[in-house]
């Protein structure tokens, strides 16, 4: 902070950050006055509150310029907050109790079995007219099962009734040429295989009851697949593995601007 004391007696003060520091800038407004917050979290100002949300880990730091501007008041009782005061910042910490959601995977040997009595949605016939080395995704939008392919049931865990737990992501860590999330035989979800993990929100189940299946269809080597650099070179010819699967709950807090 650069403090400049003018010849007429005005004061300004100059907040110097770094380009990090930019990047994780939110700005606040209460009253007549606006504040910076910085964090690396995901910061969402409101009228007259301030929420923030971190995915996997329940431990959230931000700071608040200028220093003792804006009194926050926290709204989860579990909470433990610290504060430390600077020059010209209020530096926050806030804990919440972590949760740990297991997630329950096993394999499918007979996925005929998950096989929909009834049509879905409209049929699939996307292949009928493609060239066999570039055939574009192999799943349908009803499941049907692919040679070769591998499948996994997912039993996910009871709804948290923790106040403070906004959202879970089931990350689907696979080698493969893509994969497909099924529930009650109808695609939920795709991925075509990049390096990264698949990622979905399960709020998007709409508080659904029931188990998930995983369709991984396998990588071939003479498909004609653009991928990034160093990305083909990790895949085997006729490969379709789930390496690791879990639930990342994300966390929210939220506080009330004290006047």
């Amino acid at each position: 902070m650069i403090h400049i004391l003018m010849d007429n007696g005005r004061e300004t003060n100059i907040l110097l950050i770094t380009h990090q520091e930019a990047r994780n800038s939110w700005k606040i407004h209460n009253g007549q006055q606006d504040y910076l917050c910085i964090s690396s979290d995901e910061v969402i100002p409101d009228s007259g509150k301030l929420t923030i949300r971190k995915t996997g880990n329940s431990v959230f730091n931000f700071s608040i310029y200028p220093a003792n501007g804006l009194q926050l008041h926290n709204t989860e009782k579990q909470a433990v907050l610290k504060n430390q005061q600077t020059a010209w910042s209020s530096d926050y910490q806030v804990s919440l109790p972590p949760v740990d959601l297991q997630l329950i995977v096993n394999g499918v040997k007979h996925p005929d079995k998950q096989l929909s009595n009834r049509e879905l949605l409209a049929e699939d016939n996307r292949l009928d007219s493609v060239s066999p080395t570039c055939p574009g995704p192999q799943y349908f939008v009803n499941f049907k099962p692919v040679e070769d392919s591998s499948y996994w049931q997912i039993i996910l865990p009871k709804q948290t009734t923790k106040s403070y737990v906004s959202n879970a992501f089931l990350q689907l860590d696979y080698t493969g040429d893509t994969g497909s999330l099924y529930q009650e035989g109808k695609l939920i979800a795709d991925d075509y295989f990049a390096g990264l993990p698949m990622t979905y929100s399960l709020n998007r189940l709409n508080h659904k009851k029931g188990d998930l299946l995983f369709q991984i269809v396998p990588f071939r080597k003479n498909l004609k697949i653009y991928f990034e650099k160093g990305i083909r070179e990790k895949l085997q010819d006729n490969e379709a593995i789930l390496q690791h699967a879990q639930i990342i709950p994300q966390y929210e807090i939220t506080f009330l601007f004290n006047h």
